[in-house]
């Protein structure tokens, strides 16, 4: 049979609008448009699925358009759960702001697990991303250097807002502040009688149901408070230089000068860098330091 190019270029166009083309290794603007507790299909094994998709933002749109990128994280090893395998999964859920704990899923039905599980990915769907791609022992791997955004559309699960304000709990009349409304979904971290807890559902008769540890508990809004630390805060800790890594080229100020080069070092006590410009190795503060996209 002869080689048909225009047949080989067409087929080539249909995989890659379908979402088959080969991305390279590197990092990307990600939106999280999919996030769900299942098992492979070809061994059967219990995995989390976050699927990713390449950002209008993102400087390889014009290259991929909306692709989509399957990171798969396995829970199991040889038919049982891995606690190791758990751990990895809660970093990357910490990463997007779930704080996740796996310590207290130990003692969970296998459905109490399923139904909190999905509800707490559920609660992440839209969270959007620099995500770092690349091959490792032939395996494709993805990791999550900086949450840019946290979902801002109205999540599925959406019945009732409470006042923040700060914590009231403090040996003095606290100094009145302007309060926001915050929309409650499952899955977000509440506190219940000086307790953590999670929004597990909600009932008709506008009542929460929380998890506190293994444990279901119907409570009302008002028996609700949130953590005083704010989504901000949690943006910025994810923001801080810990994501940098030796080689990565970036900017930083040295001397009120901005210069451009690669990672030689980190002098974490001084909270400082070394960056390797040119044959030049200069010292700045960590602060300054910008990972170049």
């Amino acid at each position: 049979m002869s080689f048909n190019k225009e047949m080989f270029l067409a087929g080539r166009k249909s995989l890659s609008e379908k979402g088959f083309t080969d991305v390279d290794d590197g990092f990307y603007i990600c939106n999280l448009i999919d996030a769900q507790l299942n098992k492979a299909k070809s061994s059967g094994r219990k995995q989390v699925t976050f699927t990713w998709e390449i950002d209008e933002d993102d400087s390889s749109f014009s290259q991929y358009g909306k692709k989509l990128l399957y990171d798969h994280i396995g829970l199991e090893r040889d038919g049982q759960d891995d606690p190791e395998l758990y751990m990895i999964l809660q970093i990357k859920l910490n990463q997007l702001n779930a704080q996740f704990d796996a310590e207290s899923i130990v003692d969970m039905t296998e459905d109490q697990f399923t139904q909190y599980m999905n509800a707490v990915l559920e609660s992440l769907v839209g969270s959007k991303v620099r995500l770092h791609k690349y091959e490792k022992n032939e395996f494709t791997n993805y990791r999550v250097k900086k949450l840019l955004e946290t979902p801002q559309e109205k999540p599925k699960h959406q019945h009732e807002t409470i006042p923040t304000t700060t914590n009231s709990r403090q040996n003095h009349a606290p100094t009145p502040q302007p309060q926001n409304e915050v929309t409650l979904q499952i899955g977000m971290d509440v506190i219940v009688d000086n307790r953590h807890a999670k929004i597990f559902d909600f009932t008709q008769d506008g009542k929460v149901i929380v998890l506190i540890g293994e444990d279901k508990h119907t409570v009302t809004l008002e028996q609700l408070e949130l953590p005083s630390t704010t989504t901000s805060e949690l943006i910025e800790e994810l923001e801080e230089p810990p994501t940098l890594e030796v080689g990565m080229n970036v900017t930083a100020l040295f001397n009120g000068q901005k210069i451009s080069g690669e990672i030689h070092s980190f002098l974490l006590e001084e909270q400082k860098a070394k960056i390797k410009s040119g044959n030049k190795l200069m010292t700045v503060k960590l602060e300054t330091v910008q990972l170049i996209v």
